[in-house]
């Protein structure tokens, strides 16, 4: 059985975590530009709403007006960064710990976050 959304998605994908600064200085208008060349060669773009606490997915809003492709978009959700945000502690091994929420309510938080792209 086929179904034609997921024919038009490439076998590359965009990992869109490092467009925020997560590894070092980063300049939106590039990222922004990245996301558009990614979207317009129909990569799908992998984000997260950890990634510079939703920033990453404002960047994204901001690559898919600049352009009339159909972008797919491929979200995770359940590290929480944000201040006074509640969780499970996860022992990384990094030096410190993650905190995790997979409460309903974070989940759905977060589902429609990333449905407002």
């Amino acid at each position: 059985m086929s179904n034609s959304n997921f024919s038009a998605i490439k076998q590359m994908g965009y990992g869109a975590m490092g467009l925020e600064g997560y590894y070092g200085e980063s300049d939106d208008s590039v990222a922004v530009d990245t996301l558009v060349h990614a979207i317009e060669h129909g990569m799908m773009i992998d984000t997260a709403d950890a990634y510079g606490a939703g920033h990453n997915e404002d960047l994204i809003k901001q690559a898919i007006a600049k352009t009339d492709a159909k972008p797919f978009i491929a979200t995770k959700f359940g590290i929480v960064f944000e201040e006074g945000q509640t969780g499970s502690q996860l022992d990384t091994g990094w030096g410190f710990p993650l905190t995790i929420n997979g409460t309903k309510e974070y989940v759905a938080r977060a589902i429609d976050n990333s449905l407002s792209v």
